[in-house]
């Protein structure tokens, strides 16, 4: 099997593993090089965390790690879905579903960031 073969007959799968790959490396270089001050360009950027430089700071930690985390495991539930499948002979199915499985990835982060940013942000005004 020669390697335009592979892309051909797995692209798709391929595709989706570089996008959790790329994914991971961006959450380790915010991670490593933290954003330092409120930008529209660089690190983790919602209203709650672009709000003021407190909210900023608290947000740029917390997200690499969750990132890692989160997209670790989808990544890790998309391979063994796609193992199965493969099992099961449900090729047309494999796509799909990593591609739901990548999607609801990334709702499930931005669930969990949002909620622990607010969860900063109600701690902070009843310590006021």
């Amino acid at each position: 099997m020669n390697f335009q073969s592979i892309i051909l007959e797995y692209g798709v799968y391929l595709l989706i593993c570089l996008v959790y790959l790329i994914i991971v490396i961006m959450a380790l270089v915010t991670k490593v090089f933290p954003p330092k001050s409120i930008n529209s360009i660089y690190g983790y950027r919602t209203g709650i965390t672009m709000k003021n430089q407190d909210n900023w700071d608290y947000g740029q930690q917390i997200a690499p790690g969750t990132m890692i985390q989160v997209f670790t495991y989808g990544f890790m539930v998309a391979l063994v879905t796609c193992f199965f499948l493969n099992y099961l002979k449900l090729y047309t199915l494999i796509g799909p579903l990593m591609l739901i499985i990548l999607i609801m990835t990334s709702i499930g982060l931005i669930i969990k960031l949002e909620n622990q940013m607010s969860a900063f942000e109600k701690s902070k005004k009843s310590n006021k």
